[in-house]
């Protein structure tokens, strides 16, 4: 797919004497494709605060896994701007308050309490881990 819109703009290049044009391109194919896995990959993390079934601790208040992730989609839409990556999302967004600066929490079906910031970096290496291409050998 990315090798399609190369090739579209190499027919937008005004000559091949002023790669300039091409390159150029290039480098908006590739924000373009960087911009797109951050968002799939923020969309992943909130949709698996969601499904999670697990209870999520934001200033000392107990949430199910949707009305926390709904909350996430709330802080991350009003920073959206500002959020360039999965990582970005998890630092300014999805690890603690901005109003009290206490950290959130994540409460396991075991009753096993953890930073939402270390669930969220595990679930977003998992996810990076099951998204890579395979390369045969």
């Amino acid at each position: 797919h990315y090798l399609t819109m190369i090739m579209k703009l190499r027919l937008f290049s005004t000559s091949s004497r002023h790669p300039l044009g091409l390159i150029l391109g290039l480098a908006l194919v590739v924000a373009a494709a960087a911009a797109g896995q951050g968002e799939t990959e923020i969309d992943y993390l909130i949709r698996s605060v969601a499904e999670s079934g697990y209870r999520f601790v934001r200033n000392g208040e107990s949430y199910p896994g949707p009305e926390a992730a709904e909350h996430l989609r709330k802080k991350y839409q009003y920073r959206a701007e500002r959020i360039h990556s999965a990582e970005d999302f998890i630092d300014s967004v999805a690890s603690g308050s901005w109003l009290s600066g206490e950290p959130y929490q994540v409460i396991t079906a075991s009753g096993q309490v953890l930073a939402t910031r270390d669930w969220l970096r595990r679930r977003l290496t998992e996810y990076r881990a099951s998204s890579a291409p395979s390369h045969p050998e």
